[in-house]
Formats: C-alpha cells, structure tokens, sequence
C-alpha cells in the first residue's frame, strides 16, 4: 500500500505556510515553534505533553525526491501553500516497525508531519497534540 497524505487542520484560523522556528525535545514534552511565513514574528507552539516516540527533521534540499513523489501523487497545491499533514500507510512507520523487531505494531502511532518553508519535520507520537497559540 501506498502513503497517503492528508491535510491536517489541527486548530481553526491558521496561516497558510510556517516554517520550523525551533525544536524543544525535554524528557516529558516535545514541542515544536512554527512562525509564519509571512509574520516571522507570529507563532504557534504544536505540544505533544507525552513526548515522541521518534522524528526527524530534514533540510528541503535533501528532501528533494519526498516532495516530487508528493506533486506527481496530488500536485504543488496539495502540499506547497500547507504545512500540517497526517500521514497513513506511512514508510517512516514501516521502518520503524522493522528496527523495533515489530514492538512499534502493537502501539496506535500517527505519523505527523510538517512541511516548512525551508525543512520538513517528521514525528512519530500518538495522537494527543495541543496547539498553543501566544500572545
């Protein structure tokens, strides 16, 4: 089977593109700062309070062979103007589902992902996800 990438909406009123301003990975939370494209100075927090399980983040460039399969499956417009997506049928869970001996399988994991302005970041958690947004 193959990936399938679904736009994700996680809060209402939210800019179109933001890019990865910083990754904060503590023992008990991971959190994530996203700035908007067009107001660097706008942020929002996406918090997973119970940690990951595993991420990654990559710089677009490396990126480059995702990100065609990605307009050859549902074009540039998919995925060029949106940053939140939900991945199902994922290859980053299927690899981690091998390196684990197959323990990941038995957990309810979602592959998140989140395409920035310049780096994508990948994240393994369970779906419990609280979006800050502040002052």
């Amino acid at each position: 089977m193959s990936e399938t990438w679904i736009q994700w909406k996680p809060i209402e009123k939210l800019a179109q593109k933001y890019d990865v301003a910083s990754v904060i990975d503590t023992i008990n939370t991971f959190t994530i700062v996203l700035s908007e494209m067009d107001n660097p100075q706008k942020c929002l927090e996406v918090c997973f309070d119970s940690g990951v399980n595993a991420y990654r983040l990559t710089n677009e460039i490396y990126w480059r062979n995702s990100l065609h399969k990605l307009d050859e499956k549902y074009g540039e417009d998919f995925y060029g103007d949106w940053t939140f997506f939900k991945v199902k049928n994922s290859s980053y869970l299927s690899w981690l589902s091998k390196e684990s001996f197959e323990i990941s399988d038995s957990r309810n994991f979602v592959h998140f992902a989140f395409l920035g302005v310049n780096s994508i970041l990948e994240v393994i958690a369970h779906d419990e996800v609280r979006i800050n947004v502040p002052n």
